[in-house]
């Protein structure tokens, strides 16, 4: 858990970049159709309590530049937030970054790389995911893909996964799972600072 001091008041970064990546969310467009509705997804990247960028679903996202400054970008709603983001930052190095994502990024895509794979590749080193993805087919691979890789998954505080899926009732309503609302993590082990040690406790 980072935290840092500020006018003697103690702040949860951690916590700070789930409630970005959750408000960054609500950006997301709502699906055209009820009967298929799109996920609302963002991400936010930080690495050593700095936010290198976000992005959202079907909305846009920003960078932190070299100098400073701070560059906007447009994201489709066909592309994944997680790649429309390090596309934008594919000139720099985020080895040892933290990501926080609302939905479990996919494991598996018809065409191109799956984020999970885009987001090892670019050596991120923590994944803190708010919600596992409802679709029975794939919920829980990215994590098992993670693990394979030796990348750190840990789950958004409690309230904020609640409200991450409230946010996205439409998309998990498309499926009949098991998940509901709940404070025990989709992938914390057990009360280990969040870190998942074994496999999923369905696996």
């Amino acid at each position: 858990m980072i935290e840092t001091e500020n006018q003697g008041c103690v702040v949860n970064l951690e916590y700070s970049f789930a409630r970005m990546a959750v408000d960054k969310a609500k950006l997301c467009p709502v699906g055209a159709t009820r009967s298929n509705p799109a996920p609302r997804v963002a991400i936010i990247l930080e690495l050593n309590g700095i936010v290198l960028g976000w992005a959202a679903k079907g909305y846009g996202g920003s960078i932190r530049k070299a100098d400073g400054t701070d560059s906007a970008f447009q994201v489709k709603a066909s592309e994944h937030a997680e790649k429309a983001l390090l596309d934008n930052l594919a000139d720099i190095d985020l080895a040892g970054a933290t990501a926080y994502v609302t939905l479990e990024p996919c494991a598996k895509r018809r065409r191109g790389e799956s984020c999970a794979n885009l987001l090892i590749t670019r050596k991120i080193s923590v994944v803190h995911i708010a919600n596992c993805d409802p679709n029975p087919d794939v919920g829980a691979l990215a994590w098992k893909i993670f693990h394979r890789h030796n990348v750190t998954v840990r789950d958004f505080p409690g309230d904020l996964r609640n409200e991450a899926r409230r946010d996205n009732s439409a998309f998990f309503s498309k499926f009949q799972c098991s998940t509901k609302m709940y404070d025990g993590g989709a992938f914390d082990y057990n009360s280990n600072g969040g870190i998942r040690l074994m496999g999923p406790p369905w696996a």
